[in-house]
């Protein structure tokens, strides 16, 4: 398929390139819907190549990338994950399937658990203490159990970002922790399940940072203490991202793994600024 890319020859430069802009997002936005969210496909990605090169982002003369006015905010996966470890990358159309242990760096147990993953919001909030951000995702899956029943949840990845010196467009990233909870307003028979499927997970509640996170979970969003797995990295896994492509409303992104993704700018909720409370 052939790509045919917006031109607007009668305009002035700053409303072509504006017009530009607009034109390919959503071209972009059709492809992802067209190519199911896959960004290596070649449409895409020739359309993301055009889009980083009239990002406006990267017209802030001397600054970094992270200084920008876009850079906050909270996001929602377009594009689908595409890091080593889906078992079903041929399945079209299908939510993508990965192993516990491999959403969780091998701490959640059991490791081999089959989890779809319904949504996947990345909220960014400037913390308070110096110039790193909360970098975060909020992932809402399905875990099927070797029962056959299913249980929904939510995991919370939780990490921080900063500039790169070494380029303006590049991020470091640093994975502090995780959580896993089930879906707010669980029945009694999934309550248990949970319980017999997350015995060998449960964590030392002497913990001062476990018996925190479980309060705040309990108290925000409802949900049994007992049922709240966390744990905090000792060593924390490290990596990069290269912005490519950034403003009001999209912001594109090439990992230290060459794995692209597209991001949408979404309006907060009261159970993602929870969320955000807890690990900002």
């Amino acid at each position: 398929m052939q790509v045919q890319l917006p031109s607007f020859p009668d305009l002035d430069n700053e409303t072509f390139v504006a017009k530009q802009r607009s034109e390919c997002k959503e071209k972009l936005r059709s492809l992802l819907k067209q190519h199911d969210g896959c960004t290596k496909h070649p449409d895409v990605m020739k359309v993301i190549e055009q889009l980083s090169d009239i990002n406006p982002s990267r017209s802030d003369d001397n600054k970094h990338i992270s200084e920008s006015l876009h850079f906050e905010g909270d996001y929602q996966n377009l594009s689908s994950p595409t890091f080593p470890g889906r078992l079903n990358p041929d399945d079209v159309g299908a939510n993508p399937q990965y192993q516990l242990g491999r959403m969780s760096f091998n701490i959640f147990k059991p490791h081999d658990l089959v989890c779809s993953i319904l949504t996947i919001g990345n909220p960014v909030k400037k913390k308070q203490d110096g110039d790193r951000f909360t970098y975060t995702f909020v992932i809402d899956l399905i875990i099927h159990t070797p029962k056959g029943q299913d249980l929904p949840a939510t995991m919370v990845n939780e990490g921080h970002c900063y500039a790169n010196p070494s380029m303006e467009n590049r991020v470091s990233v640093c994975f502090i922790g995780g959580t896993l909870i089930p879906k707010k307003g669980a029945s009694k028979e999934e309550s248990k399940l949970w319980s017999e499927t997350f015995s060998d997970s449960i964590q030392d509640t002497s913990s001062y940072v476990s018996r925190f996170i479980k309060y705040v979970f309990f108290l925000l969003l409802g949900i049994t203490q007992d049922h709240v797995l966390h744990f905090a990295m000792n060593r924390c896994p490290t990596g990069h991202f290269d912005v490519l492509y950034l403003d009001e409303e999209l912001r594109i992104t090439r990992g230290n793994r060459k794995t692209v993704v597209v991001v949408e700018r979404k309006n907060s909720s009261v159970s993602q600024n929870a969320f955000m409370q807890v690990v900002g």
